[in-house]
This record gives structure tokens, sequence and C-alpha cells, in this order.
């Protein structure tokens, strides 16, 4: 097959390279781009907890290609086996080979799959590509008990999709609470209440120690604290990391977080950029080594990484890690860094705390809401929050990161000035940022 050259070869079409790809064919034409991915059709993985319990068609979960093709890109349906930096060529698993003028790792991150006995068994599933959600998919039509491996924001989802779908459904995590690694305790306990409420079992604070198989070496139960829990369908969600063997193959400096990047996203070799989460990354606030597995954090970096190809100069500051999660009915998020992170990092804080009504108690579907803001102890600036019970908590996070990136103090969001009405926010007195800003540590300062 005959080489094909592109001024910019992206690998991955995922976010981050999805946004590559469009910027640079809509702010310059003329550029010839190429997206080269291995799988003809890719699910959105934030959907997907939502196609378990048919919420959502798994048809409709697709990313349609034509995101890429049309601006114009090129599409290339193939797996790129290596990468030669100093020829600028790559060679393709088809035989064939792309040569380039810039090259955009985006190769996104797999699955961790833990050494446990049985893990290789039938009805034991990761949730990732498509071929492997149609596989989870067929096992849970046949399955009436499910054991989801890990509750971190993917595992806690799947396992309230797995049971709003019928199955009876156990949950096992290492640590003490479900979403126990990016919230603290009395609030990742709610979380452990709404999985519970919800008739989901939760073992907490123990190993799995192997997937049980019956004679047809298809997952029967789970062996974790001297019991057997009943699971014909298996979901394994402890965690994923970077694609990055590739890079590291080509001679480009890796460090435990994936491809070393600079602020501009270039990586070591020349011309080469990466994207996503196979680039490293560091926390905004700390500075020190975070992963950002986020499809938010891909398009951002995405974006610096097409204007850097554009000639148009522009940086990466680190991630502030901003997410939300819906559980059931528990609508939650955080950003930044939480007090033990920030002091495990040297800096002292001080909290704020608030609790008011998700809208005007008069209104019907009120709830309680909460907000934890955490502050440098120095200047009173906004380094971290987390929020929980309002489907406004997006909105939330969204000041909250811009307070973040401009150093905002305490004093500034308490002059925030917001708007109310009796559907859509709480009353004009219960301003959930304004309230933390103003209580909790903050208050004695």
């Amino acid at each position: 097959m005959a080489e094909q050259k592109f001024d910019v070869v992206i690998i991955g079409g995922g976010p981050g390279g999805r946004t590559v790809a469009r910027m640079l064919k809509q702010r310059q034409p003329e550029l010839s781009v190429a997206v080269v991915k291995e799988h003809e059709v890719n699910p959105n993985r934030c959907v997907i907890p939502y196609v378990f319990d048919d919420t959502v068609p798994v048809n409709k979960g697709l990313i349609p290609n034509t995101l890429v093709t049309e601006v114009g890109a090129e599409l290339i349906i193939d797996a790129v086996e290596s990468i030669n930096p100093v020829a600028k060529r790559l060679e393709l698993a088809s035989g064939g080979a792309l040569a380039y003028g810039t090259l955009v790792l985006a190769t996104g991150s797999e699955p961790v799959v833990p050494p446990l006995p049985g893990a290789d068994l039938a009805g034991v599933h990761v949730v990732r590509e498509q071929d492997e959600v149609e596989a989870l998919l067929t096992t849970r039509a046949q399955a009436k008990s499910a054991v989801v491996i890990g509750l971190g924001l993917i595992g806690a989802e799947v396992a309230a999709g797995l049971r709003r779908a019928g199955l009876a459904v156990a949950g096992v995590d290492v640590l003490e609470h479900a979403l126990g690694q990016p919230l603290d305790a009395d609030y990742a306990e709610l979380v452990d209440a709404e999985l519970a409420g919800h008739g989901i079992e939760l073992v907490l604070g123990q190993q799995v120690e192997a997937i049980l198989g019956d004679a047809g070496r298809h997952a029967r139960a789970v062996s974790v604290g001297g019991r057997e829990l009943p699971a014909e369908l298996v979901v394994l969600a402890v965690g994923v990391r970077a694609r990055s063997a590739l890079a590291e193959a080509a001679g480009a400096e890796c460090g435990p977080g994936g491809i070393a990047v600079d602020s501009a996203q270039r990586t070591t070799l020349p011309d080469v950029y990466a994207v996503g989460d196979c680039a490293e990354t560091t926390c905004q606030v700390t500075s020190a080594r975070k992963p950002a597995m986020l499809g938010t954090m891909a398009v951002i970096q995405g974006k610096v990484a097409a204007k850097n190809i554009l000639g148009q100069p522009a940086e990466f500051g680190g991630t502030l890690g901003s997410w939300a999660c819906q559980v059931f009915d528990l609508p939650l998020g955080a950003i930044g860094v939480r007090q033990s992170e920030a002091e495990a990092a040297g800096i002292e804080t001080v909290v704020g705390e608030a609790r008011t009504l998700s809208r005007y108690p008069q209104m019907p579907g009120v709830t309680e809401v909460r907000a934890r803001l955490v502050f440098a102890a120095d200047d009173l600036r906004l380094i971290g929050g987390q929020i929980l019970g309002t489907f406004a908590v997006a909105g939330y996070l969204d000041l909250l990161a811009l307070a973040i990136d401009k150093r905002l103090t305490a004093a500034d969001l308490t002059r925030l000035q917001y708007a109310t009405h009796p559907e859509l926010a709480p009353r004009p007195s219960d301003n959930l940022i304004v309230m933390a800003a103003e209580g909790g540590d903050v208050d004695d300062r």
C-alpha cells in the first residue's frame, strides 16, 4: 500500500483527537488532516451507564464519525503499529504507512484489569469500547445477579444502571466508601446511603480474592471477605491507565501518568503533541502529578494543541479535575483539591460549609444541598470544592473553576451577584456558594 502524506495526523478519535481535527480544518481548511482510530464506532463513555438500563438505546450512545469527516478531515480505521519520529512516518497494522508534518497523540486510556483468579471467565467485563458494551448487554440479558468491582465514578454509575435494569447488584471496593477517593468521607457516606437505599449491597474496605466460575467457565460468584457474592455478571471498574506504549516505544519521555508534555501539549519528540487521557498532567493548585481522565480535559488540551499547531501560542495551566456524577437521585461533583490533599502538599487550609435547599421551600421536590469550599489559609483564595444534592451541580462547579483560576478569595465570593427563582435556585438569602464562603472556619477568620 502506498504511503499517504498529511500535514497533520491524529492518532485517536476521542474528544481530544476530534477537537484538534475540527479546529484545524475550521480555521485552516487547506491543511490536510487525518484521524486514525482503531474502531469503526465508538461509544460515548459518559452515556454507557444509561445504556445498561435502556434509558438510552445502544445505537443512540454512539459517537458519529461525521464529527470528523464533516469538516473535511480524513478518517482512517486502522491501528498504528509504530512511530518513526525521525522519518515522520507511521506504520499501520494493515501494512500501509502515513507520513506526517505534525503528529498528535490522542490514544486515550485503557481499563486496568486486576490480576484476579477468574478474571478471564465468561461474564466478566470491562466498560470501554463498543464491542465490550455489546458483550455486557448480552450477558445482562441473561443474568439475574451482578457484582461491580470498583465504585469510583464509572463503577457507581454502572452499578446504578444495572440495578435499574432489575439485577440484584453488589458493589465492592477496597476503600471504605463508594467514591472514597474524590470525596471527603462524610460526603462519600451519602453516596453509600444512596446506593444501599436502592438495594445495592455494599462490601467496602475489602479486597476481592477471586472470581468464581461454574463448570462451563462462566462467572457465578465473587469471593470477598470470606463470602461468595452471586454474580452471573461481573464488571471490572477499578480504574484506567494512559495508553502511552506507542509513544514510549518511539522514544517519547513518559511518566507514571502518561506521555510527558509541556504547557503547549508538546511531547519530547519533534513536532509531536499529546492530548487527553494519554498525556500526563499536573494539578493546577499543587503542581503535583494528577491524572485527568476526563473528556473535558481532553477537549481543552486539544484546543491548546491545535492553536499551537496553527502558530497561535496557547498554554494549558494544569487540571482542576472538575467532575459531576449522578447516583440514582443524588447529583454531586467536585473540583480542585480536598482539604487532605492540600495539606499533604503543604498548603494550610480553612473550610467553608453550607447547607440549604435546592429551591424555594414552598416548591415541590425540594431537597437538601450541601457545599464544602476549601481555601488556602494564607490568603483565603479558593482551591477546591464539593457540591452535593442539586441538579445545578455542573453550573456551580463551573463557577468554582473560574474562581480558582482567577484566584478569587472567600471575600470575593461573598460579593457574588446571583440569580434566584422558586423552581431553579434557592431563595434569595440562601445562595449555596455565598453561604459556604461565609461559613465554617472561614467565618472565624
